[in-house]
C-alpha cells in the first residue's frame, strides 16, 4: 500500500461548465446570503439586496429596512452592494489518483467554503498553483469540509487543483487522522513518497508567494537561531557562547502593550538570576515594524538580540517551532545535547512574573501560578476577602501536591 492509496483510486477535476444546467440569476440574488453582515436596522441577517452608506462603510441596511435610510441616517447616500453572479456549475470529471500524482509533491488542502479563513486563503493558494504547480512539481488535493455536496461543488468550482470526492467521507476522516488535522484551513505538504515535509505549510505559501524556498524542509533549530547575536552597546556573540547554558527566547515587541508591562519583570528576573551565578543567555527575537522601533524597545534591555535584518523570518520560523501565537512570549531551553536542546518552559510568562527574585530559576512550569501578576486575570477570585483567598490558595497547593507530585510550589 502506497500513500496513494489514502486518496483512493481516483480524485476530481473541474471540467468545463455543465450544459444542462441554466442559472436563474435573479432567484440567487434574492436569496444571497452575506454571512455574517447584519442590517442595522433590525439586526437581522442580510439574504438578499444590501445596501452600504457611503458615509459610513459599517452600516447596511437590508432590502425591508432600506426605505427607512433617510431616517436613519439623514443626508447620508446608500448604495447597493452588488451581488456577484453565479456561475454555472463545472463538470466534475474523474482522473486517475496514481497518473496524476505520482513523482509530485503534494499539497493536501483540508478547507470548507463556510471557514471565513479558508475562504481568505483559497484564493491566495490558487494563485500560487497558477504560478508555479508546474516548475515547481507539485499538485494540491482538496480534502472537503463542507456540509453537503452542493456546498462542495460550488467551493470546488473556484478551484484549479484536484479534489478528494465529497461522497468518500471514509477517505476525509483516514487523512485527517493520518496528518493530525483537526482544525480548517490546514494545508499539508508532501513528498513524493508520502512523507510530510511541511505540516504548516499555509504560511509558508503566505510568507513566500514566489515559492523561492520550495519544498519547505523545516530548517534545524541551529539553522533558524543563526550565528549572530547583538547587545545595545555594539557587543556580540555567536552560538558557541551560547553552549552548554540555558537559551531563553524572549518573542515580544515595542508596539505591544502587554509586552512593556512584562519587560521590566523580565528585566529584574534577569538580573537577579545573573546575580546568583546561573549560566544562561536571554535572546531577543523582535516583532517590530522598523529598525527604529526595535532600536528603541531594544536599548531598554541588558540582554542579546537577534539582528533587526534576520529577525522576521527568525521570528516566523522559531515561532511556529515553539507555539507562539501571542506575546510577550518566553520559551526557556535547556543546555544544548548535541543538536537538541530540551525544553523547560514553553511558555514562561506567568512562572518569571511571579518570581523575579529568580529562587525558581530555570522556571520550569509552575503547579500554581499568580494570575494577578502582569495579566489582568484575576477575576476568578476578586470577590473574596483576605482571609478567604488564603485558603483558596492553600486549596491551590494542596491540589498542585497531589496532582503534580515533585513540584514544588511555594506560592509567593
Amino acid at each position: 500500500m502506497t500513500f496513494l492509496d489514502l486518496f483512493g483510486p481516483t480524485l476530481l477535476k473541474n471540467g468545463p461548465p455543465r450544459t444542462d444546467i441554466v442559472i436563474d440569476q435573479e432567484a440567487h440574488k434574492a436569496s444571497y446570503d452575506w454571512n455574517t453582515v447584519t442590517c442595522d436596522r433590525c439586526d437581522q441577517h442580510i439574504v438578499g439586496p444590501r445596501y452600504c452608506c457611503d458615509d459610513n462603510s459599517n452600516f447596511d441596511l437590508c432590502g425591508a429596512c432600506y426605505p427607512h435610510a433617510e431616517d436613519l441616517k439623514p443626508g447620508c447616500t446608500f448604495t447597493e452592494v452588488p451581488i456577484p453572479e453565479k456561475h454555472v456549475p463545472l463538470r466534475k470529471d474523474e482522473v486517475s489518483t496514481t497518473d496524476t500524482l505520482t513523482g509530485k509533491s503534494v499539497f493536501v488542502y483540508f478547507s470548507a467554503h463556510w471557514c471565513p479563513p479558508c475562504r481568505g486563503f483559497t484564493p491566495m493558494l490558487a494563485e500560487y498553483y497558477n504560478h508555479h504547480h508546474e516548475s515547481k512539481n507539485f499538485e494540491v488535493v482538496f480534502v472537503s469540509s463542507d456540509q453537503d455536496d452542493d456546498a462542495f461543488d460550488e467551493y470546488f468550482g473556484e478551484m484549479p487543483w484536484l479534489a478528494l470526492p465529497y461522497i468518500d467521507r471514509e477517505c476525509k476522516e483516514a487523512l485527517s487522522k493520518k496528518y493530525n488535522v483537526s482544525g480548517i484551513p490546514s494545508l499539508v505538504l508532501l513528498d513524493d513518497k508520502g512523507e510530510v515535509i511541511n505540516a504548516n505549510a499555509r504560511s509558508k505559501i503566505a510568507q513566500d508567494p514566489e515559492a523561492a524556498n520550495f519544498p519547505y524542509v523545516p530548517k534545524t533549530f541551529r539553522q533558524i537561531l543563526g550565528n549572530h547575536f547583538i547587545n545595545n552597546t555594539g557587543d556580540t556573540i555567536g552560538s558557541t557562547e551560547l553552549k552548554g547554558k540555558v537559551l531563553m527566547l524572549y518573542f515580544s515587541a515595542s508596539w505591544c502593550g502587554p509586552c512593556h508591562s512584562f519587560t521590566p519583570l523580565l528585566i529584574e528576573a534577569y538580573n537577579a538570576a545573573k546575580a546568583k551565578g546561573h549560566e544562561f543567555e536571554l535572546i531577543f527575537i523582535t516583532g517590530d515594524r522598523s529598525k527604529e522601533d526595535f532600536d528603541t524597545y531594544f536599548a531598554k534591555m541588558p540582554w542579546y538580540a537577534v539582528p533587526f535584518e534576520a529577525s522576521k523570518s527568525v521570528y516566523d520560523d522559531l515561532g511556529e517551532m515553539y507555539d507562539v501565537n501571542g506575546i510577550p512570549h518566553l520559551v526557556i531551553l535547556g543546555p544544548n545535547q548535541g543538536p537538541i536542546r530540551p525544553i523547560i518552559n514553553k511558555d514562561a510568562v506567568s512562572t518569571v512574573s511571579g518570581d523575579v527574585s529568580a529562587e525558581n530559576f530555570p522556571w520550569p512550569p509552575a503547579s500554581v501560578i499568580c494570575l494577578m501578576v502582569f495579566l489582568r486575570v484575576d477575576f476568578f477570585c476578586h470577590g473574596l476577602d483576605a482571609d478567604a483567598l488564603t485558603a483558596h490558595v492553600n486549596e491551590l497547593k494542596q491540589l498542585s501536591t497531589e496532582f503534580q507530585a515533585g513540584t514544588v510550589c511555594k506560592g509567593d
